[in-house]
């Protein structure tokens, strides 16, 4: 049977081991309120969402299944559509045959946390380009997202909003496509993206089907500090003001020096032909 969720409370459905879906319609809609699903199976195989966090409603999930099963692949759809906000918690599995997540719509947010597990076989998560239905927010604290199609994208994002990778696993032919919107990767974050089918971890990188993937810590290099250029600016005064450098210096910064250690010996290894540098220009 189907659950709609339409008043402004709290709810915990508990599944336990029963299985949860129904045809050719919606199997769970939160349209207000909060709802956590726990336990159990729920499943759909019709042409649309099976799961809908509308806005301004939310939801969350911990040791529960959920599969759209069509193997034909014949139907366009998503496990869960999110227009609210969605949590994945630990023991959750997401799968579909096209996406597992879908969200769009302004404020629509997704956090993945760790032990979660999201897969579709064309994205794992998917936005949507439509004008004004940007303004979302994704972001992967741990767990993996991922995409198993020859052709699938981890996360699909051609929307405005951001993407925070904190932690987690990322994978896919394609790890993630940004057509528009910010990807935020903080310093500290230990989140692993592949796109490229390199699964050995390295000391500082991954390696496979012919590729090394490495990564930056912040900013490997700084410009030198003013007494690089003289001792005399150790203290300068106002009087030497404007220091112009004629040449600019710059300098490995002590904290990712390793990093740029790695990062050197492996650009200086002898079976590498090409370089693929997609940080920011800086």
């Amino acid at each position: 049977s189907r659950f709609v969720l339409d008043v402004d409370k709290a709810v915990t459905l508990s599944l336990g081991e029963h299985t949860l879906g129904v045809q050719n319609d919606v199997v769970i809609e939160v349209q207000a309120g909060s709802l956590n699903l726990v336990g159990g199976v729920v499943t759909s195989s019709s042409n649309m969402a099976a799961i809908c966090v509308r806005a301004g409603a939310d939801m969350t999930t911990a040791d529960t299944k959920l599969v759209f099963a069509d193997q034909n692949h014949d139907q366009i759809n998503t496990m869960v559509q999110v227009q609210g906000k969605l949590t994945v918690n630990a023991g959750t599995s997401i799968d579909s045959t096209e996406a597992g997540i879908t969200i769009f719509d302004k404020g629509a947010e997704v956090v993945v946390n760790d032990g979660a597990v999201v897969s579709g076989d064309a994205y794992g998560i998917s936005g949507n380009g439509t004008e004004g239905w940007g303004g979302t927010a994704i972001t992967i604290n741990g767990g993996t997202v991922s995409a198993t199609s020859e052709d699938g994208v981890g996360i699909y994002h051609p929307q405005t909003g951001t993407i925070t990778l904190n932690g987690g696993k990322v994978s896919g032919p394609t790890g993630i496509q940004m057509c528009s919107g910010t990807l935020n990767v903080p310093a500290d974050s230990t989140a692993v993206v592949t796109g490229t089918g390199a699964d050995q971890r390295g000391d500082g990188y991954m390696e496979g089907n012919g590729y090394l993937v490495s990564w930056c810590v912040g900013h490997l290099v700084e410009l030198s500090q003013p007494e690089a250029y003289d001792e005399k600016y150790a203290k300068w005064k106002y009087d030497d003001l404007p220091i112009l450098p004629e040449h600019w210096q710059y300098q490995v910064s002590a904290s990712t020096k390793k990093q740029f250690g790695i990062l050197k010996k492996l650009m200086q290894r002898k079976d590498v032909e090409s370089l693929i540098c997609a940080t920011d220009a800086g």
